[in-house]
């Protein structure tokens, strides 16, 4: 069955016609996008990365920058930190709730195959970061 699109308007306009008038309509909010990050991974930017950049400890950062792939697998770190000397520092960001096993098994998983890369995982819980799965 095709959908209808319709404007406002012209739902406005249906509705009265079928005489529902002042219904209250849910309106869908955008969903974020996967390339975005969400409300723990902007926080976890604003109260760590960027004052780790504007002190020096940090050179750089990006979200999502890359994949490490496996045959049945795929970890996408939060963010890739570097620093000055060329270190490369991948973290996984969780909120105080950690849902899923599968996120903890790609990370350690992830840290055990690429030595060459840092692994931190930080998890905001009781209002404050804390570096977990060392």
């Amino acid at each position: 069955m095709k959908k209808m699109r319709l404007t406002q308007e012209q739902f406005d306009e249906y509705q009265e016609r079928r005489g529902v008038v002042d219904r209250l309509i849910k309106v869908a909010r955008p969903k974020r996008k996967a390339s975005e990050p969400n409300k723990t991974e902007l926080r976890f930017e604003s109260e760590v990365l960027i004052p780790w950049k504007n002190t020096g400890i940090i050179d750089g950062y990006q979200f999502h920058a890359l994949a490490l792939i496996w045959p049945d697998m795929r970890y996408t770190p939060d963010w890739m930190v570097w620093d000055y000397d060329g270190q490369i520092k991948l973290i996984e960001v969780k909120g105080p709730h950690i849902h899923s096993r599968d996120s903890r098994v790609r990370f350690l998983t992830a840290r055990r195959d690429y030595p060459w890369f840092q692994f931190e995982c930080w998890q905001w819980k009781d209002k404050q970061w804390r570096d977990i799965w060392k």
